[in-house]
């Protein structure tokens, strides 16, 4: 980045910056999961002939060049913004499945997610008091880390039908260690991206204060050159007036002589 724009400019980033930070902190997350899902139940030789990769790699780049691009504008719009990446990938995979496409359930949590997450990002740009912005990171994150949990349970409901049930998955005690610990780990990221967040709003405050201070610095010593430039004219035709004065004197004197 360029290091003689302004530190606010600097720490806005840049439209490109914004987009990848899009991608990869949230846009990103249910394509590669879904991904992994495919790749796992259709086989590695299927999966790369058939265009569901390519079709998932492109969902994550197409909300996240809206989504960040609208943030970096200064016009988030998250809820709307997390509904890019299914709706994409529905018009394109539900072009060429048909309507067996919304039959796959990990379609379907797409859309949930997409719903849920949008809901609380929204929530956090509207949020009044702090507690409640906090509060809406910390689902954010938490949701972000069930993705993995839901996919599983369905990868196991699908793989196994004894598992196709909440009680039948959860009867599992690996199944619960691993939806725990994924679910910390999800709150664990919240909290650091609330101080993460709180830091950088302390960083972009003190580069607002200090514009301010610097106008008022650049104010002062405007005022004081004027002020100076004024002082010069008025000692210039003083100067003037008395070497004018003393002309006229000495001609005088010799008038008289």
């Amino acid at each position: 980045m360029n290091a003689a724009l302004p530190l606010e400019a600097r720490l806005g980033g840049t439209r490109a910056g914004a987009v990848r930070e899009e991608f990869l902190g949230n846009s990103a997350y249910f394509p590669l999961a879904n991904l992994l899902f495919e790749w796992l139940r259709e086989g590695w030789h299927a999966f790369v002939r058939s265009p569901d990769p390519y079709a998932l790699l492109a969902t994550g780049a197409v909300q996240a060049w809206f989504a960040g691009g609208w943030k970096h504008a200064g016009r988030p719009r998250p809820f709307l913004g997390n509904l890019i990446g299914p709706a994409f990938y529905t018009a394109v995979e539900g072009a060429l499945e048909g309507a067996r496409f919304l039959e796959a359930p990990h379609h379907l949590a797409y859309w949930g997610f997409a719903i849920a997450i949008g809901a609380a990002q929204e929530a956090r740009l509207r949020a009044a008091g702090r507690r409640a912005r906090i509060a809406a990171t910390l689902a954010e994150n938490v949701l972000r880390a069930a993705i993995i949990v839901v996919m599983y349970a369905i990868f196991e409901a699908l793989s196994n039908p004894r598992n196709a049930t909440p009680a039948g998955f959860f009867a599992d005690a690996s199944h619960v260690y691993v939806t725990a610990a994924l679910l910390a780990l999800g709150l664990v990221i919240g909290a650091a991206q609330v101080t993460a967040d709180g830091h950088l709003a302390l960083l972009r405050s003190t580069a607002a204060q200090l514009r301010r201070y610097s106008e008022l610095a650049m104010g002062r010593a405007d005022h004081e050159a004027q002020r100076e430039e004024r002082r010069g004219d008025v000692d210039v035709a003083r100067v003037g007036e008395e070497a004018g004065g003393r002309g006229v004197a000495r001609v005088r004197e010799r008038l008289e002589d």
